[in-house]
């Protein structure tokens, strides 16, 4: 086997596993910011018929 054919297929498996992590973080701090101003605003709910 051709060492450069398996450099590149390192080179491209490494960029791909650093992707989906930088990804995943990123997801992981848009998912955290999103429940915090869920839990600082509450639902309204309508008033209740007397």
């Amino acid at each position: 086997m051709d060492y450069t054919l398996v450099a590149i297929v390192v080179v491209l498996v490494i960029s791909l596993i650093a992707y989906l992590i930088l990804r995943n973080k990123k997801d992981e701090k848009r998912y955290v910011d999103e429940s915090n101003k869920a839990d600082l605003k509450p639902d309204k709910h309508d008033k209740p018929k007397a």
